[in-house]
């Protein structure tokens, strides 16, 4: 648990934490669930043949509340290479079809697990990871706020800013605080369709 406490209260998160919203995660993930896991499937068919390579790539993150959890992602970096395990890399880091993944966010698909695990949602601010989100919970105010609600797999600030690194924390902010003031059906529904359209 984070030591710091959120500074504000936002009338939104009794939408954000409602067994009402937890249902309908849980139902997108049962849509979903098939022709998520056909990909995944075709994904891990495909790397068969990369050896020295894991099919995931598992890594701790922050989550609601500053609880710490394994967030779950098609690997997309070679595990021997000197970058395997720091949060920046460029296209020679990856590994074949590493950046196909990436551009349409199949690596991202294994979040499914975290969604139905209750440790994710569909829809929230992008979880860090413990040494990012530590530094600026001291450095930025108001940037635990972000934990009030589950991290998302999508999200309005990754839709305002979808290439953004650890750098832009504090860019990032703004639009997580607004997501948290505003959270609705109606929002979620339009950053659901955004994506969408992103991914076309």
């Amino acid at each position: 648990m984070s030591s710091v406490e959120p500074s504000k209260h936002y009338d939104s998160l009794a939408y954000l934490n409602s067994g009402y919203r937890r249902g309908l995660d849980i139902l997108l993930c049962m849509v979903l669930w098939v022709p998520v896991h056909a990909v995944l499937g075709l994904v891990w068919l495909g790397t068969l043949g990369i050896r020295q390579n894991s099919f995931l790539f598992v890594q701790e993150r922050i989550g609601r509340r500053g609880q710490v959890f394994l967030i779950y992602k098609l690997r997309t970096i070679r595990t021997n290479h000197p970058t395997a395990h720091q949060f920046t890399h460029t296209d020679q880091d990856l590994l074949p079809k590493g950046s196909f993944l990436r551009r349409w966010r199949i690596d991202e698909f294994p979040q499914i697990w975290n969604v139905l695990k209750g440790e994710m949602s569909w829809i929230g601010p992008r979880p860090e990871v413990p040494f990012h989100y530590h530094k600026c919970a001291q450095d930025i105010p108001c940037y635990v706020d972000r934990q009030l609600a589950l991290p998302g797999i999508t999200g309005w600030a990754q839709l305002q800013n979808p290439n953004a690194t650890a750098e832009d924390n504090e860019a990032k902010l703004p639009h997580d605080i607004y997501y948290l003031k505003n959270a609705s059906l109606r929002l979620d529904a339009l950053i659901l369709i955004r994506t969408l359209k992103i991914l076309q």
